[in-house]
């Protein structure tokens, strides 16, 4: 579920119309997190998942849960300059785009915060989260052992 949310992110993400800009999941292998990007970047990424009580008292339970999604974005200018994309127009077009998607299987995507990473030198790194409610159910194709907890054993104290 978590990996097709992300990759939902990623392709909604992909259809936004600026020079250059790469949008990617987030990197399999830890290494490649820090790399800086030649073109502006949006790397996507599930943060977190925050649960609700069960909501239900029979079968099937059921059970809300928050998604937390983060959107790193990375660029050499903090606003468009000549030909670089800036973060400020990266992060307009990376809200106007999720603001509303609904993902499969989740309510509506909703703003939830904006705020700088790093800055160097080099490049820029802000953070855009947001986050879509979605709701786990009760899994019964998912069988636990049959044999007993506890087994009775008999001592003989000789």
């Amino acid at each position: 579920m978590l990996t097709e949310l992300e990759n939902e992110i990623v392709e909604r993400l992909k259809l936004i119309q600026l020079q250059n800009i790469v949008v990617q999941n987030i990197p399999a292998l830890q290494s490649s997190y820090a790399k800086a990007y030649d073109n502006p970047t949006v790397t996507v990424s599930i943060a977190s998942l925050k649960f609700d009580k069960d909501r239900t008292t029979g079968v099937p339970s059921l059970q809300d849960f928050t998604a937390e999604i983060t959107c790193h974005i990375q660029s050499r200018a903090i606003r468009t300059h000549g030909n670089i994309v800036g973060i400020y127009e990266m992060y307009d077009e990376v809200r106007r785009a999720l603001i509303g998607f609904k993902p499969t299987n989740f309510k509506n995507v909703y703003a939830t915060g904006f705020e700088p990473l790093y800055f160097n030198e080099n490049l820029l790194g802000y953070v855009a989260t947001f986050a879509c409610v979605g709701m786990y159910a009760q899994d019964n194709s998912f069988d636990c052992p049959q044999a007993p907890l506890l087994q009775e054993t008999q001592f003989n104290n000789a």
